[in-house]
């Protein structure tokens, strides 16, 4: 099963306070370095959306590819878009779309929604957007079928991508990292969709 993996991280992080994809965690690496190092390398080639002109980190330049996100500062579902369009449906029939703050993603978490993915392989019915959970929260990443390609398209013009029923992946980790916060360093995923 090929699946895209796709990571969001062009925000401004306002609530932050600053730019949090370059704060620096207790191993040396940034807050988004860590979270590539969880998603990265992988084929085909992870979608890393940025700001126009930014780069990717210098460790993970050969190992992303970088997709410009010119509306960026109109809210996330803007930089869903981009990604979405960037990605072949017909090279990876799923597209998983990690937030590139979650630094401590457990690979554990990727491998149990890559499985729930092929599961559904040849399944009778639409296939379903997949999310994990953990008591009874969901969390992220989310892989997303093909068919809700173009659902996340018309996101240009929204803040936030529409929610769709989730197939619940569980997992004996908690399969949603912390998220930093300005206020609490940690906290969990309160189950919002992708683009929020």
């Amino acid at each position: 099963m090929t699946i895209q993996r796709l990571i969001l991280a062009a925000g401004a992080g306002r609530r932050f306070g600053a730019d949090k994809r370059q704060a620096l965690l207790p191993t040396g690496k940034t807050l988004l370095e860590a979270t590539l190092s969880v998603l990265c390398p992988a084929a085909p080639l992870p979608l890393l959306v940025l700001r126009p002109g930014e780069a990717a980190p210098a460790p993970f330049q050969e190992h992303v590819r970088v997709v410009p996100s010119p509306h960026w500062a109109e809210g996330q579902g803007h930089s869903l878009a981009a990604g979405a369009g960037a990605w072949s449906p017909a090279e990876a029939p799923w597209l998983l779309i990690a937030l590139g703050d979650m630094p401590y993603l457990q690979p554990e978490t990727l491998t149990t929604l890559e499985r729930a993915c092929a599961d559904l392989r040849g399944a009778p019915g639409p296939a379903p957007l997949i999310a994990p959970s953990f008591q009874g929260q969901r969390g992220h990443p989310v892989a997303v079928p093909a068919r809700l390609r173009p659902a996340a398209l018309p996101a240009r013009t929204r803040r936030t991508s529409p929610r769709r029923r989730a197939r619940r992946a569980r997992s004996r980790r908690p399969p949603s990292p912390p998220r930093a916060s300005p206020a609490r360093p940690c906290r969990w995923s309160r189950g919002r969709p992708p683009a929020a």
